[in-house]
């Protein structure tokens, strides 16, 4: 697995020998690379389920200026940890100046309810990767989820088989959340959301 474009394009990502994590796919990295494309200087990043962070990496390499990396499996945080070293390390060879990206061994769910993280920053482009099995939990929980952590112009991608969609779409139907669109990858999909218009809600 490596990254598929920008400052650290052809960098190999370290990935855990178990096959519990299911990394998003290359091809889906590189065409939601593509959705951003010239849209993410000065942009902030939030990857939930990070896993081996190849997303906010590629995001990253594509041009975004901050990233923060949630991760609880003790295995894929030290994965995590070890490919931002290397991405920075490639940033620094270039003489690009970017922030320190922060990598949290938390819980995905602690994070969300946690006051204190949400109101540290906004987030530009937030990245969702629940196991699949776990959509419908996760897709609920953060159809409940107040948007005050994205910026007025920010959004929300949640990836996950293109079956569920349906299901999630109707979660979302009554929340402060609206879906921009969806995009499917083969057996994969990502919806697009972002924060209801006030005068909506």
């Amino acid at each position: 697995m490596q990254i598929s474009s920008g400052i650290a394009k052809g960098m190999k990502l370290s990935t855990p020998k178990s096959t519990k994590t299911r990394p998003t796919s290359a091809v889906l990295r590189e065409a939601m690379g593509n959705v951003f494309q010239g849209q993410l200087d000065g942009k902030k990043v939030l990857d939930l389920f990070a896993g081996t962070g190849a997303v906010g990496i590629e995001l990253l390499s594509r041009g975004a200026t901050e990233a923060t990396f949630v991760e609880n499996d003790p295995e894929c945080s030290k994965l995590l940890r070890e490919n931002v070293n290397e991405f920075m390390r490639r940033a620094r060879q270039q003489s690009i100046d970017l922030l320190e990206p922060q990598t949290l061994a938390r819980d995905v769910k602690k994070f969300l309810a946690s006051s204190l993280s949400l109101s540290d920053k906004c987030f530009d482009i937030v990245w969702v990767d629940p196991p699949y099995s776990e959509t419908i939990t996760w897709g609920k929980l953060l159809s409940e989820t107040n948007p005050s952590f994205i910026n007025p112009d920010g959004v929300m991608c949640l990836e996950m088989e293109k079956k569920s969609c349906i299901e999630v779409e109707k979660l979302f139907h009554d929340s402060l959340w609206q879906i921009q669109k969806i995009r499917n990858y083969g057996r994969s999909a990502v919806m697009i959301l972002d924060a209801k218009p006030k005068e909506n809600h």
